[in-house]
Formats: structure tokens, C-alpha cells, sequence
């Protein structure tokens, strides 16, 4: 068989959903990537599906290649969550995780950025999941890197204390890395943003808009 031919047959059975929220809803941006999975690649409407209905067709009809879509991995905890997100199909609690021990099963992630932390985090977290995204940061794209490419050199040293220093001015918490510290989720500090999101990752500083403070960039 050509790889064209593969490739065709591959396209034809897969399964594409989402990275949703621990409270997945419409807004989210995996879904985005699940319809430019139809526009781009040919994937037919009905092999979009989310991802309690993709688990649920798994456990009815058999092993198919599933590939999971989001645009952004930080710290790897969203896809953690959805691969160990528990659903009750024929009064039992199931798991994409439980799955991808049978004999037959894929899975691919496939997000378009990932930071190197949250690649190396998921490699040992979810080993059976073939991650491919197609870019991935270094730690040397956090702003608060000993190392960090965001600053020229005659600003590097000082850098985190003036991020510090501006966060405290517009009241931006300490919160040990949870959603809005000041050195953003998981303390990863980015300077990464898209036209349709940001990422929690991404320094407060960006999109803050409380007390008085005026954002360079709004997060919807």
C-alpha cells in the first residue's frame, strides 16, 4: 500500500476530539482545532466527537487511532485530566487511560504549541499517548529564565524583580502558581498569546485589567 493510500485509510478511521476544561463548554478552543481537522485534513463531520461520546464508541465498537486537539500545553494538566476523566459507560467508570492497555488501541495528542516542561511532564504521565506537537518552547521562552531569550542581555538580571515589582503595582496575587500568579500558571512565566486565547501560562502582566491597570492584550 502507498503512503498516500495509508494515509487515506488512516484519515478515514480516526477519531478527532478536544481538550475541553474539567468543565468542558462551547467556548473552548480545542474545538476550534477539531473543526480545522475537518477543514484541512478531510475528516468527516461524524468522526468529530466529544470526549465522552469518542470514549464511549471505543468501549462499543472496538479500537480506532484517536487524536486529541488543543492549541496550547503548559504545564500538561488539562490533558491529565482528560486522560483520566472517569465516565460511566455500561455502569462502568472508564478511562481514555484504561483503554490504552488494550490490545489495538492509539492515541495521539496534537496540540500546536507545547512548552518542554509540559512535553516531558505528559511523556511520564501518559507513556501509551504518541504526543506530537508542532512546536515546542524550551524553558528559555519563560521570562523568568536565568536564561531567558525575552530579554536583552542588559536586562536580564533584573527581569523577574521588575516583573515582580509591576505585578505587586496592579495588584497582581502570589498565589504559589495557581491561575493568575504573577508568574503566570504553574509559575511558567510566557510571553505567548493567540488571536483567539491566552494561555494561563502567560505572565498576568499581559492581560491584567483590574485596578486601574491597562492590558496589552484582552483575555476572552
Amino acid at each position: 500500500m502507498s503512503r498516500l493510500m495509508s494515509w487515506n485509510s488512516f484519515v478515514d478511521n480516526i477519531i478527532v476530539t478536544p481538550v475541553t476544561g474539567e468543565d468542558p463548554n462551547i467556548s473552548d478552543s480545542g474545538l476550534m482545532f477539531a473543526r480545522k481537522a475537518r477543514q484541512k485534513w478531510g475528516v468527516k463531520e461524524a468522526q468529530l466527537m466529544g470526549q465522552e461520546q469518542a470514549l464511549k464508541l471505543l468501549v462499543d465498537q472496538g479500537p480506532r487511532p484517536v487524536i486529541f486537539v488543543d492549541d496550547f500545553v503548559g504545564s500538561g494538566d488539562q490533558f491529565k485530566k482528560t486522560w483520566t476523566r472517569k465516565v460511566i459507560i455500561n455502569s462502568t467508570n472508564i478511562t481514555y487511560k484504561d483503554l490504552s492497555s488494550g490490545s489495538g488501541f492509539s492515541f495521539y495528542y496534537c496540540p500546536l504549541v507545547c512548552t518542554e516542561y509540559g512535553y516531558n511532564r505528559l511523556k511520564t504521565i501518559c507513556p501509551d499517548v504518541k504526543l506530537r506537537p508542532v512546536h515546542t518552547l524550551s524553558a528559555c521562552y519563560s521570562a523568568l529564565a536565568v536564561d531567558s531569550i525575552i530579554w536583552p542581555p542588559n536586562l536580564l538580571s533584573d527581569a523577574t524583580n521588575f516583573i515582580f515589582e509591576a505585578s505587586k503595582r496592579a495588584g497582581i496575587p502570589d498565589n504559589n502558581g495557581c491561575v493568575d500568579d504573577w508568574r503566570g500558571y504553574n509559575k511558567l512565566g510566557l510571553a505567548i498569546a493567540f488571536a483567539h486565547s491566552v494561555p494561563d501560562a502567560t505572565l498576568p502582566i499581559f492581560y491584567w485589567n483590574k485596578n486601574g491597570w491597562k492590558p496589552l492584550i484582552q483575555r476572552t
